[in-house]
């Protein structure tokens, strides 16, 4: 049987355990595979996806920051992406054409409650961030029915929308913190509000209260 190429795509990509997991499942299978990570330059994602796909590649996962590309390079896209307006998964069909797919939503309950044993119905739940990933993450989560759904993103309007299209009605803004923390050389620092949140959770920093809390009752 011949190996089907199939890759990650993103940037920055070098972090990813795509290589290493797909490598492990092509053996425990014997299903023949050949998978790569591919650094994509920003803005080349549709010429990148063409060329893949067109040189033999028959699948292709896809991280940060081209969900949204990925969705729009695709051909057709089930239900979910549409409604999540991102995709992570782009597959060749038999019969020509690329469909997208989004699995990151279903993939992080499934993990939560079957893998954790921690069921989502009736909890509160923060979700940090706006992006593609994350908006796959707020729909999945709001059909699980948790009582409190809180966003934290870099940019109120990001988390209203993402609010609205979750279904959840109910907003509060809080002020954002600015609490000092210590850098790697043991120097305190302000953080500048929101926007560091991002950068506290690259750092290994536990995130400061969110700047934005959204708040529906979706029981």
């Amino acid at each position: 049987m011949k190996a089907g190429r199939y890759g990650v795509a993103g940037n920055p990509v070098g972090h990813s355990l795509s290589p290493w997991l797909h490598s492990g499942f092509s053996r425990r299978t014997q299903c023949p595979m050949l998978y790569a990570a591919y650094e994509v330059e920003r803005g080349g994602f549709a010429d990148f996806a063409r060329g893949f796909f067109a040189g033999g590649g028959r699948g292709l996962n896809v991280t940060v920051p081209f969900k949204e590309d990925a969705l729009d390079f695709a051909d057709g896209a089930s239900a979910f992406a549409l409604r999540a307006r991102a995709a992570n998964v782009l597959v060749l069909r038999d019969g020509g054409g690329i469909f997208a797919c989004n699995t990151d939503g279903a993939g992080l309950v499934r993990d939560i409650r079957h893998n954790l044993g921690v069921e989502i119905f009736g909890r509160r739940v923060l979700l940090v961030g706006a992006g593609g990933a994350a908006r796959a993450a707020a729909l999945a989560f709001a059909e699980q029915r948790p009582s409190l759904l809180h966003i934290a993103a870099r940019k109120i309007k990001a988390a209203e929308d993402l609010a609205e299209l979750a279904g959840i009605s109910h907003l509060r803004s809080c002020p954002p913190p600015t609490p000092p923390i210590k850098d790697g050389g043991g120097e305190k620092r302000k953080i500048k509000g929101a926007e560091n949140l991002a950068e506290l959770a690259a750092q290994g920093f536990p995130p400061p209260t969110p700047p934005l809390g959204v708040g529906g009752g979706l029981i």
